[in-house]
């Protein structure tokens, strides 16, 4: 039993053949799984679905990348979006993913990730043969 005010860890288990974090979610004493915070939700860029800058700047990819779900415990791209092309750094949209990489490891978003996935966090390399795979639609990128 955990004393009021502490927290246990679960496991998660895995995702798309990933693991998404060995004792990475935290649940607190009711058993409700804590929100892991998705890029959009941290960065306040307004690309998400419903985002107050849709209009003017698109829908991110991080937030539609079905093929993502769940990797590092984010909801589509969410927690994954280093490794996709079109995504929002210092206010401007990025290219492609060779050209921006340097810039998101140095990133507060990508760090935080890393840290709170420790060593079950998806790494680059498993993130791309993810998005070689098709959609759920059956389209291929």
């Amino acid at each position: 039993m955990v004393p009021p005010g502490k927290r246990e860890k679960r496991s998660a288990g895995a995702h798309h053949g990933l693991a998404l974090g060995k004792d990475a979610t935290t649940v607190d004493v009711k058993g409700d799984e804590m929100h892991r915070i998705n890029c959009w939700e941290y960065m306040r860029c307004g690309r998400n679905p419903g985002g107050a800058m849709v209009a003017d700047l698109g829908l991110c990819p991080a937030s539609t990348e079905s093929r993502l779900m769940g990797i590092n415990h984010g909801e589509n791209g969410g927690r994954a979006c280093w490794a996709l092309t079109g995504t929002l750094c210092g206010n401007k949209i990025q290219g492609t993913f060779a050209s921006k990489l340097g810039n998101c490891r140095q990133c507060e978003f990508f760090q935080r990730v890393r840290r709170e996935e420790a060593n079950q966090c998806a790494g680059t390399k498993a993130i791309l043969r993810q998005l070689a795979k098709p959609a759920a639609d059956g389209t291929i990128p």
